[in-house]
């Protein structure tokens, strides 16, 4: 759980500094920072990917593992699709994006503390990388993602700690206990189920829904990623099944 208690402490940073300073980072500052974010998850999700293959096996299992990362990406994101992933999360996200306009700049009101918790603890609780990052923690000890989440999350404290105040604070809770959860039912449950090959398939899956979350952050293109969710459950049960 290092990577969920890093991504804790950061919105913690991250508002606190707000709170403390009321100010903000400069737009030129905020789009290197992007930049730098985006290649490092583009060099992680490669990284993950590439951890995913079994190299030392030949073509033959590579091209095995390959068509299993196929069809497990394709069927996820008909479920995802089926089951309006993507559409839930977007709705929730407007939500949060509409609670942060309506707001006004004036005391620290009850009110205002309120909807800053309900609105940044659906920002920094919706998306991939919430269910990603501490998975991938959980099972291999891995929370290099949750560092990238980490960065985006405390920034975003900063900016809005100056419209919400200690309700920016009080959201690091919501993310401590749903991404803590995540990473101990992959402890618990995770470990002792899969084996060495069924870890393998969802770095594969991990990597592919990383290396998209990249595309995200530099704007190059909208991708449903949540859709995908569904693969990182499926690629383990289909290697069990085939290759196990």
């Amino acid at each position: 759980m290092i990577g969920t208690w890093i991504n804790f402490s950061a919105i913690l940073f991250g508002g606190g500094l707000s709170l403390l300073f009321r100010s903000s980072l400069s737009d030129s500052l905020q789009l290197k920072l992007r930049k730098a974010l985006g290649i490092l998850t583009l060099l992680i999700g490669l990284k993950m990917m590439s951890d995913g293959f079994d190299w030392g096996s030949g073509a033959g299992m590579w091209l095995k593992q390959f068509g299993i990362f196929y069809l497990s990406a394709m069927l996820g994101i008909l479920l995802g699709t089926l089951m309006r992933i993507e559409k839930g999360m977007a709705a929730l996200t407007r939500q949060a994006q509409k609670l942060f306009s309506n707001q006004d700049q004036g005391g620290e009101s009850s009110r205002r503390i309120a909807d800053g918790f309900m609105s940044c603890t659906i920002l920094f609780c919706v998306g991939p990388m919430t269910i990603v990052g501490p998975f991938q923690d959980g099972l291999d000890n891995n929370f290099s993602l949750l560092l990238v989440k980490s960065v985006l999350d405390g920034v975003s404290a900063m900016v809005f700690g100056r419209i919400y105040g200690w309700g920016v604070l009080l959201s690091a809770f919501p993310v401590l206990a749903i991404q803590g959860t995540i990473s101990l039912l992959a402890i618990a449950f995770g470990r002792e189920w899969m084996n060495e090959m069924m870890l393998d398939s969802v770095s594969l899956v991990g990597g592919f829904l990383v290396l998209s979350m990249s595309l995200v952050i530099f704007g190059a293109r909208r991708i449903p990623i949540a859709n995908y969710l569904p693969a990182l459950i499926l690629a383990p049960v289909f290697t069990r099944w085939w290759l196990s």
